[in-house]
């Protein structure tokens, strides 16, 4: 099986935000776009090859995670699902 891994972001962020003295926004959660409204970023290891993509797992990026981390993490809880993935 063939696997992808995606970041993409999510619906606007609606709630109250916290900003620092600075005007940067303090949540590691939630990032900012050129457009001025602000997201949560979520990545996604995907099956791919298929009419349908399935999502074995999802999570909330925070910022500052390094990639590297992100892939391990996704493809470690992939793994415990699937077995034969190509690494």
């Amino acid at each position: 099986l063939w696997a992808a891994i995606d970041i993409t972001k999510g619906n606007p962020w609606t709630g109250q935000i916290e900003r620092s003295e600075d005007n940067s926004i303090t949540e590691d959660w939630l990032l900012g776009y050129k457009d001025g409204e602000v997201y949560y970023q979520w990545a996604t290891i995907q099956i791919v090859g298929y009419d349908i993509p399935l999502v074995l797992d999802a999570v909330p990026v925070k910022r500052e995670m390094k990639r590297a981390d992100i892939v391990d993490s996704l493809l470690e809880n992939a793994l415990d699902l699937v077995d034969d993935i190509d690494q």
